[in-house]
């Protein structure tokens, strides 16, 4: 498994910040890239990008640490994926970091430089 973290100071509050990324439904309201987008009856995340429909899991929400857990458990040629988005507080409003373990590791990069583009198509929903 390899491991990575991508962050972004976003000059906004980490109440504001968190209200948004703390949603697991409001994927939709910050990501661009989505070209479709739904809720499944099991409570997935079922998002098509780039012709690729993935499926994502709702894992944990920590409201104290202002941090949400999730898994692709289909749609992408991973045997393993975790992902953790946390916003912490920022003399400049929050930090917002987005952890990932994947495996297999190739698959590492692509999911750092998504995860880098998604935080600026975060900020600049937030900052909209």
């Amino acid at each position: 498994m390899a491991s990575d973290s991508v962050e972004r100071v976003i000059p906004v509050s980490t109440e504001a910040t968190w209200a948004l990324v703390g949603d697991f439904n409001a994927l939709d309201k910050f990501s661009p890239a989505l070209e479709a987008y739904r809720i499944d009856d099991n409570g997935d995340r079922v998002l098509t990008v780039f012709g690729n429909e993935i499926r994502e899991r709702f894992t944990s929400r920590d409201d104290s640490a202002r941090s949400i857990t999730y898994s692709i458990i289909e749609g992408l040629p991973v045997t393993s994926h975790v992902a953790t988005i946390t916003v912490h507080d920022d003399p400049a409003g929050s930090r917002v970091t987005w952890d990932v373990t994947v495996e297999p590791e190739e698959m590492l990069g692509l999911f750092s430089a998504i995860y880098t583009g998604s935080l600026g198509d975060l900020e600049t929903a937030l900052l909209a």
